[in-house]
């Protein structure tokens, strides 16, 4: 009987515990701050991706422009 007693007194500190946690952590507005971060972070990668593939295509310009130039220097040789 004792036991039981016991886990039954256990529990309900833990509950206790947990309750004030909650309150203190508002799970609500940690899940908006987790959902504008990943918002915020989803756009960046956007942004990134397109900042790459405009300076990949840049340099990728240039290349065929110096391709195109040595190959005109070699047929005026």
């Amino acid at each position: 009987m004792y036991a039981g007693t016991s886990i039954s007194a256990g529990m309900k500190g833990a509950s206790k515990a947990m309750a004030a946690m909650n309150k203190q952590l508002e799970p609500t507005k940690q899940m908006k701050q987790m959902r504008e971060f990943q918002k915020q972070s989803s756009q960046l990668d956007m942004t990134l991706e397109m900042m790459s593939d405009a300076i990949d295509e840049t340099l990728d310009k240039d290349e065929a422009e110096e391709e195109t130039e040595e190959l005109t220097n070699q047929v005026k040789c």
